[in-house]
């Protein structure tokens, strides 16, 4: 009987103590200026996530992070002062910052273009189509502030952007207004480079048509994201997660002209490839790595194309290309080092309308390995 009541009393203990476990870790904080006075209305938050805070009239914040993120990069955004960023590790404990802001410099405006410029609406068609894309939700997705953005030609005629103060993308389709922190702008009319700091601020839905509208379009944008093909890999999945694989072999001069994947095949210019091809995991980093000396073609069988180049394979198709052979990312499909991939064709036109933050399906996600040597680092 006596040992009955023992067992009995551990299993209590394990489970008590399970029940008590925290999904999520905690940092805190004070922001002041240059004075040492307190910086109060500051944005804080995690990069390209929906996880954010106001500091208060103290300066003083705090946020709490799921569990799954290992690392993340803290941003902190107040007007007048230099956007501070630092990468800052997971700890069981609370851990307690305190971050001194530095005076931003004015912004030189000179030979930049405003909404008044006559060749403004040929820019900002430039600008808007690169920072909106192109997929199904464009028309949903707008740019609410566009007298932030000052646009410009470079020497080589390709538009060039800076903005006086956060980009405000208002998403209906999924329900987010994004601020966004452009860091840099360039396109030319075709491949655009962007750069910069984005926060997801969740909408409040008006009704509950628009919350399931907006909780079905999210699980349908990320079902057939780039994002959900990496983890797909982790998994050896991409088959089932509807995405097939091909290795280009042969660049060819793009043209409108219709082929079939089964030609292509014949000819040699495509290989069918398999996970394993071309991603591995390495155990010292714990990281996993797509690979590829070529061009990898890949379609989402799940979205069919109006007037599709393969005619035996009417699907949307992205081509991605490794600058260095390979890139790093982890078992959340989310890139060590984004600028190491160069995206075309469906993955690489979509744009703000059909993002989603990193936070999205936090459930789904898996605890990553941290960087020890990035523990609060600065960029």
């Amino acid at each position: 009987m006596k040992a009955k009541f023992i067992t009995f009393y551990v299993l209590i203990i394990v489970s008590f103590s399970g029940i008590c476990q925290k999904s999520y870790w905690t940092i805190s904080g004070n922001i002041v200026q240059e004075k040492k006075t307190p910086v109060s209305s500051a944005s804080v938050f995690i990069n390209n996530t929906s996880i954010g805070a106001f500091s208060d009239v103290n300066g003083s914040f705090k946020l709490d992070i799921p569990n799954k993120f290992s690392q993340i990069e803290l941003s902190i955004y107040a007007v007048g002062y230099k956007t501070l960023k630092r990468k800052i590790n997971y700890s069981p404990e609370i851990q307690i910052f305190k971050f001194q802001l530095e005076n931003a410099e004015a912004l030189n405006e000179a030979g930049v273009s405003t909404i008044d410029d006559k060749d403004w609406s040929k820019k900002w068609k430039t600008f808007e189509d690169a920072i909106v894309g192109d997929s199904k939700f464009s028309k949903e997705c707008k740019i609410i502030n566009p007298s932030v953005i000052n646009l410009n030609y470079s020497h080589d005629k390709k538009v060039i952007a800076n903005a006086k103060g956060p980009i405000l993308i208002k998403n209906t389709a999924l329900g987010y207004t994004i601020y966004f922190m452009m860091d840099k702008f360039e396109s030319d009319g075709k491949n655009a480079n962007v750069s910069g700091l984005k926060f997801f601020e969740k909408n409040v839905p008006d009704s509950e048509i628009n919350r399931i509208k907006w909780e079905k379009n999210r699980k349908d944008i990320f079902s057939d994201s780039f994002r959900s093909f990496l983890m797909a890999l982790t998994l050896n999945k991409s088959d089932v997660s509807n995405f097939e694989i091909f290795r280009i072999t042969t660049l060819k001069n793009k043209t409108n002209t219709q082929t079939t994947v089964a030609k292509e095949l014949k000819d040699g210019t495509l290989v069918s490839v398999n996970d394993s091809e071309i991603y591995s995991f390495d155990k010292d980093s714990e990281s996993f790595f797509l690979h590829s000396e070529l061009p990898l073609l890949v379609f989402v069988k799940k979205r069919f194309q109006g007037k599709p180049q393969y005619t035996d394979y009417p699907f949307q198709y992205s081509e991605i290309l490794l600058p260095k052979g390979n890139a790093g990312f982890n078992e959340n499909g989310l890139l060590n080092k984004p600028k190491d991939i160069i995206l075309k064709g469906y993955w690489g036109s979509n744009g703000f309308s059909n993002l989603l933050p990193e936070d999205y399906n936090t459930e789904g996600l898996i605890k990553e390995k941290n960087e020890e040597t990035a523990v609060n680092k600065n960029d």
